[in-house]
């Protein structure tokens, strides 16, 4: 369904991924599935799974992310979500 080198999932991190409308209408603009980490601080973590690598305590970035990491919210782009604007008085 895409093109070659166009991500099926997009994890998203930060502020704008806590807002699940906006969430939905990034998944319905980009047409892909957003994925939101379950994790409040994403950038945290990623400094963390490195570090636990650099510290011996797993054997590489793929290991330390398999347990360190899980998904929460997924936005799904086609599910018939309809955004309707209105005029404002």
């Amino acid at each position: 369904m895409f093109p070659a080198g166009l991500p099926e999932r997009i994890v998203a991190g930060g502020g704008g991924a806590r807002n699940d409308l906006l969430m939905e209408i990034a998944a319905e603009v980009l047409g892909v599935e957003l994925a939101v980490p379950l994790c409040a601080e994403p950038a945290c973590l990623g400094a963390a799974i490195f570090a636990s690598v650099a510290a011996g305590w797993y054997s590489n970035i793929e290991q330390a992310a398999a347990h360190m990491t899980s998904l929460g919210t997924a936005f799904i782009p086609g599910r018939g979500t309809v955004f309707v604007r209105t005029p404002m008085a």
